[in-house]
């Protein structure tokens, strides 16, 4: 179906985003895996990777009338009703290659197909009941669940090896956030730029604030 095919490219946005993070996690990972007190790190990292890329995601929602009005032929705007959808799960999607990135260093890449091959399950079953009974909403929704799955997999049975864990202030941050900007969507984009840029500045406020400092410290 062409709309879905756009409405997943241009939701493919974050995954493109999300590899290029990948490459240097990865390159850093398998490095600096064994070295004293880098696992402690890893946590760390992860939080700040969880923000970044949940307010990309964030702006992408956003703005994508924006994108699919400027780019996209008016035979095929419907896709605006599933890119949030196909942009949620690929921010899953590089949640849990966060976490493959730890198999790996582990060697246990077999934890990888194993959740993988879960879910893949998920997406058949899913997509076989939702896509009959809500289209491409359902195709959309069952993308996502897959992905969720498989972080969730991860971030359970990674703990054998490291500690992750979620903020669960900032996840409940981010999903009043998320609804907020769905919400203003439908009634003006201007709005839903401008609410999911105040959180994503909010969010990296104390990141902001430290490249401020260094600035000064450069002219001073």
């Amino acid at each position: 179906n062409g709309i879905f095919a756009i409405a997943f490219k241009i939701g493919f946005v974050i995954q493109m985003l999300n590899s290029i993070f990948n490459y240097a996690w990865q390159d850093k990972a398998i490095s600096s895996y064994m070295k004293e007190g880098f696992k402690d790190q890893v946590n760390s990292i992860f939080q700040k990777y969880f923000v970044l890329f949940s307010c990309m995601t964030l702006c992408l929602i956003a703005g994508q009338s924006v994108i699919v009005d400027m780019f996209i032929d008016g035979n095929f705007h419907e896709a605006k009703n599933y890119i949030w959808l196909i942009a949620f799960g690929f921010f899953f999607t590089g949640l849990a290659n966060f976490i493959g990135v730890i198999y790996q260093c582990e060697k246990q890449t077999m934890q990888i197909t194993i959740s993988s091959v879960v879910a893949n399950v998920v997406l058949l079953l899913s997509a076989g009941f939702l896509t009959f009974r809500y289209a491409l909403y359902g195709a959309s929704i069952a993308f996502l669940l897959a992905n969720v799955t498989m972080f969730l997999y991860r971030l359970y049975h990674v703990k054998r090896f490291i500690r992750l864990s979620l903020n669960l202030t900032y996840l409940l941050a981010f999903l009043i956030a998320s609804t907020a900007v769905l919400l203003a969507t439908f009634y003006s984009v201007s709005l839903a730029i401008g609410l999911a840029f105040v959180f994503a500045i909010g969010s990296n406020f104390s990141e902001l604030e430290k490249l401020s400092i260094r600035f000064k410290k450069l002219f001073n």
